[in-house]
């Protein structure tokens, strides 16, 4: 194609945004001063709408996230599924600004001679799979009544690694239906 076709579709497309603008204004509107706006933590502009939105060609996404307040570099879908699939043992300490979550030593019923302690890392603000990292201690009672270390078969953590990404996938479903 040449090039005065390709200034054709930009002056259109240009042409067809300002169009669009200029009718959803729907004439003049009062709107708080920017002192009030300010205080109330609210700047009056939507700053995450593009010309997609605006079109309606692609969908808005929720003024609120999913999920509980994180760090700039936590996933809070990964860290609510997180903290819902280890719901069977307490927790020792959680922090989801950085994103590292541990529980107590927990002993399976039944087995009282040894234990695990969960360490799980939220490690990157996407929903991949590798945003969750899992570790898993294990201690076993030795026959002097003392905790020693034993070795965790690799594919526990991997398996509480999947555990806690499909949870995060139904829901993610929750909130975005249409994601895949």
């Amino acid at each position: 194609m040449s090039a005065p076709y390709y200034r054709f579709l930009l002056a259109l497309a240009a042409t067809l945004s300002l169009f669009v603008a200029a009718c959803s204004s729907g004439g003049p509107q009062k709107t708080a001063a920017p002192e009030k706006l300010a205080a109330n933590g609210h700047s009056g502009l939507d700053t995450d709408a593009t010309i997609w939105t605006v079109l309606g060609l692609a969908p808005a996404h929720p003024g609120r996230e999913p999920g509980p307040k994180t760090g700039p570099r936590v996933n809070p879908i990964l860290w609510q599924a997180a903290r819902e699939t280890l719901a069977f043992v307490e927790t020792s300490s959680e922090d989801p600004q950085i994103g590292e979550l541990a529980t107590k030593w927990y002993s399976p019923q039944g087995k009282t001679d040894e234990r695990f302690k969960i360490y799980v890392f939220v490690l990157h603000r996407s929903l991949w799979s590798n945003s969750v990292a899992v570790d898993i201690v294990r201690q076993q009672r030795s026959p002097d009544g003392k905790w020693v270390f034993a070795t965790v078969d690799k594919s526990l953590d991997g398996t509480l690694q999947l555990a806690i990404l499909r949870r995060a996938k139904e829901i993610r479903h929750k909130f975005y239906p249409g994601a895949e």
